[in-house]
């Protein structure tokens, strides 16, 4: 006899009953950033929209008088907070999300 609490799911694997009965599933395997969830600072912001223009770190630095090493940082920032591999996936999916500003 199971725990009255736990039930099995079609994988085998034992799940709350209550999640199971209502369709609800870990948060924690839905690897998909929620929009909600992302919050960019402005500095963050100016760099995402120089990246979907295709601006280099270099140029991105330059355009925002900070050094190359702290654009890359806010880029790898962005990177991170939309959970993305790269900047074409990162730009894709803010533009997604109209988390891009105007302009």
């Amino acid at each position: 006899m199971g725990h009255p609490a736990l039930a099995r799911a079609p994988d085998g694997e034992l799940q709350d009953d209550a999640a199971s009965a209502h369709g609800h599933q870990d948060p924690a395997d839905d690897l998909e950033v929620d929009a909600a969830d992302v919050v960019l600072t402005p500095r963050e912001t100016e760099v995402l929209r120089l990246l979907a223009a295709g601006r280099t770190n270099r140029q991105v630095g330059a355009e925002l008088h900070i050094s190359e090493k702290t654009a890359t940082v806010h880029g790898s920032n962005i990177l991170a907070e939309l959970g993305a591999s790269g900047r074409t996936e990162a730009v894709a999916l803010a533009a997604r999300r109209d988390l891009l500003p105007a302009g």
